[in-house]
C-alpha cells in the first residue's frame, strides 16, 4: 500500500505546525510561495541548461542544435514549472514581488528572452 490512511492527518498536523512557526497565515503563504518559486525556477534552469556564464556565450551555445532543441517531455516539464510560478504570482502578487526583490529572477527572465530573440533572428 503506497499511501497510508494517516497521511492526511499527518499533513494537516505538519501544516498547523508550520503555520504556528510562521506566525501569521500571510507569512506562512509567503514563505511557502518563496520556496516553491525558488524550487520551480531552479528546475526550469536545469532543464534549459542555464549556468552562470556570460550572455554572449549563452547565445552562442544556444545556437547549437543540441541546446535549442528539447524533447517533448522536457518541454512539458518546463511548462509545468513555469505554470506553477505563474499560478503563485497571480494568486499572491506580493509573494512574486518579494521573490523578485530577493533574487536575480528578473535578470534571468530578460537573459532567456534575449537569447530566444537572438535565435529567431
Amino acid at each position: 500500500m503506497l499511501q497510508s490512511r494517516h497521511t492526511p492527518f499527518v499533513r494537516r498536523q505538519a501544516r498547523k505546525l508550520l503555520l504556528n512557526i510562521a506566525g501569521t497565515r500571510e507569512n506562512y503563504h509567503l514563505l511557502r510561495d518563496l520556496y516553491h518559486m525558488n524550487y520551480h525556477l531552479a528546475e526550469f534552469q536545469k532543464l534549459i541548461g542555464f549556468s552562470d556564464f556570460a550572455l554572449d556565450e549563452r547565445a552562442t551555445a544556444a545556437r547549437a542544435p543540441s541546446k535549442s532543441e528539447f524533447k517533448y517531455s522536457q518541454l512539458v516539464s518546463m511548462v509545468e514549472h513555469l505554470n506553477t510560478c505563474i499560478d503563485i504570482a497571480t494568486q499572491r502578487p506580493a509573494s512574486w514581488q518579494t521573490f523578485c526583490k530577493a533574487s536575480n529572477v528578473l535578470q534571468f527572465i530578460v537573459e532567456v528572452s534575449i537569447v530566444d530573440l537572438q535565435l529567431k533572428c
